[in-house]
């Protein structure tokens, strides 16, 4: 079986890997995001530690009610906590449908509201 593993888009996934700090602010994470390549960032912690993501949705909603000092809220106070990763050594098709999944999850939870 010739199964791609998540390791095999290792060098494409570092290049657009984009990291902030809890107290990046809102507005400078907007202007990461604006480039094409990037569809989200991801949010550490001091310890170097993953806390959380932020998604160039999770932008648009914010930014679409924002007024006065609200544009110069902190990563940390935006950022999507519940993140499921994976490690380099499993397979990319399995790995594409629990994306699948959540966002399908996600989408559901949302428009229930």
């Amino acid at each position: 079986m010739n199964t791609k593993l998540v390791s095999s888009i290792g060098d494409v996934a570092r290049s657009r890997l984009v990291i902030v700090g809890v107290d990046a602010l809102l507005m400078d994470i907007a202007t990461l995001l604006a480039d094409t390549q990037v569809s989200l960032v991801v949010v550490c912690g001091p310890d170097g530690a993953m806390a959380g993501v932020i998604t160039k949705t999770n932008i648009v909603r914010l930014i679409g009610g924002c007024c006065g000092d609200a544009c110069r809220t902190r990563a940390a106070d935006v950022m999507t906590q519940e993140v499921t990763s994976c490690h380099p050594t499993d397979c990319l098709p399995d790995v594409l449908s629990m994306m699948q999944q959540r966002t399908s999850r996600s989408s559901t939870r949302i428009t229930s509201r």
